[in-house]
């Protein structure tokens, strides 16, 4: 989604079209996954609107952020004790490098999830905070999500 805090009401546009267009390919009962970089705080409109906390013009969606639903901690997918969160700082030309606080940006959603139904996030975790790999590196700005979704066996 559009980067940039001042571009918030572009973002919350973007989820209302993303939310159409997976509600257009989904087959009824199918459990839809939506991950990734959202560019937006859990408190922005974007994610409150995905969750069904805050509707956009008359739009309305209902996605379950796993970190909500099963996370511990605050779940900080950017944080200023990743050596690549700097660079990415100095890349983008802001000045008081270092003064980025930590905050969670990335998510794994699910559409279509209800308590007992597939999908239902059972756990979630931050991913690659450690240096690793040949190189022993973090392999980028931003932590990964990875997250667990019930799948019970098919019964037709």
């Amino acid at each position: 989604m559009a980067w940039g805090g001042h571009r918030e009401a572009l973002r919350a546009r973007q989820a209302v079209q993303l939310d159409a267009w997976f509600a257009d390919l989904e087959p009824a009962g199918a459990v839809t996954v939506f991950a990734g970089d959202f560019n937006a705080t859990p408190a922005s409109a974007t994610v409150r609107y995905l969750t069904g906390l805050q509707p956009v013009g008359d739009a309305s969606a209902m996605w379950v952020d796993a970190w909500d639903a099963c996370g511990r901690g605050p779940g900080y997918t950017i944080d200023p004790d990743n050596p690549w969160v700097l660079s990415t700082q100095r890349l983008v030309q802001i000045a008081g490098t270092g003064m980025q606080p930590a905050r969670r940006i990335d998510y794994v959603m699910v559409r279509g999830w209800a308590h007992g139904r597939p999908g239902s996030p059972l756990g979630v975790a931050l991913a690659c905070r450690t240096p690793a790999g040949p190189a022993a590196v973090i392999p980028s700005d931003h932590y990964g999500v990875i997250a667990d979704l019930w799948d019970p066996p098919y019964q037709p």
